[in-house]
């Protein structure tokens, strides 16, 4: 079904690709299939057997996404959005890399716009590239906009901090950073720098905020205080792995393991020929390749 899902979109957007004849060079169009194990909807989605584990459509266990990476102008994002949406997609995420992509936030506007149901979010932001309150404000914003349509995925920082030579934050930087975003970006006080703060224009907003980590510090704290848990690799051992580590870190914590919610990501490249397909999707391991080097020279 994840399968299915991405191939529909990827046929899409090659067929409006090819119909327009607008986009002119190369093409990348990178469809991240995502899907995230809705909350209480599967017991055990990586029991990978041969027996079918989802009776009845996708939606029922899993929700379907994708990550939109393509090398055309911004303009065109919210037409692919929209046919992400007709494919039966729910979520589309961009990057949050100033230096290496385009804003994501003005795209979220301009996506939410030509969509009705379809939540947007980057994969992932960071706690440095922004203050804390411009995040909650923009998701606040988009909110009072469009609805709640927006979550906030939000990891450590990697190429936005260290392309202008940054470091990514601290795990207790994170932890406070996603209290401040979450309160404020839903429509409450929080104490932030000595102040109590509250957005007086927001009223009803509601935010999720979904943490991305790798190690098993960052995958403690997702489980602790995070709303979702966003994993960028797919082999399913490791993910398996990852998400009884967070799902046991919230049981310590007192929550209830079952409602964090789960996206698994991995690059997908529609197409016939293996070896190109295979060639269009190696950046993706050199992207998350910086936190894998610090989590083995750290442990």
């Amino acid at each position: 079904l994840y399968a299915a899902f991405a191939a529909a979109v990827g046929a899409g957007l090659t067929g409006l690709v090819r119909q327009r004849r607008r986009y002119s060079g190369q093409v990348a169009l990178f469809a991240l299939g995502v899907f995230a194990v809705v909350r209480y909807a599967i017991e055990d989605p990586f029991r990978y057997d041969s027996t079918p584990q989802i009776a009845g459509p996708i939606t029922l266990g899993q929700v379907a996404a994708v990550v939109i990476v393509i090398v055309v102008a911004v303009a065109h994002f919210g037409r692919l959005a929209k046919l992400a949406e007709e494919h039966g997609f729910d979520y589309v995420w961009t990057f949050d890399s100033h230096i290496l992509w385009q804003e994501p936030y003005v795209i979220y506007s301009q996506i939410l716009d030509q969509t009705r149901k379809i939540k947007v979010g980057p994969m992932v932001t960071n706690p440095s590239t922004r203050d804390w309150t411009v995040l909650a404000s923009l998701h606040a914003t988009l909110h009072e906009m469009y609805g709640n349509r927006t979550v906030c995925g939000i990891g450590r920082g990697d190429s936005a901090v260290r392309v202008t030579n940054g470091a990514p934050a601290t795990l207790a930087e994170l932890r406070d950073a996603i209290h401040v975003i979450r309160e404020l970006g839903s429509s409450r006080s929080v104490d932030y720098k000595g102040s109590t703060l509250r957005f007086p224009w927001s009223t009803g907003s509601s935010l999720e905020v979904w943490v991305a980590a790798y190690g098993p510090k960052a995958l403690q704290l997702a489980g602790e205080v995070g709303d979702g848990f966003i994993l960028q690799l797919a082999d399913i051992d490791i993910a398996k792995w990852m998400i009884e580590t967070v799902r046991n870190a919230a049981a310590d914590a007192g929550r209830d393991p079952m409602s964090v919610t789960f996206c698994v990501a991995a690059p997908n490249y529609i197409g016939t020929d293996e070896a190109h397909m295979r060639d269009q999707v190696r950046w993706f391991g050199g992207m998350v390749g910086n936190h894998i080097a610090d989590i083995v020279a750290r442990y």
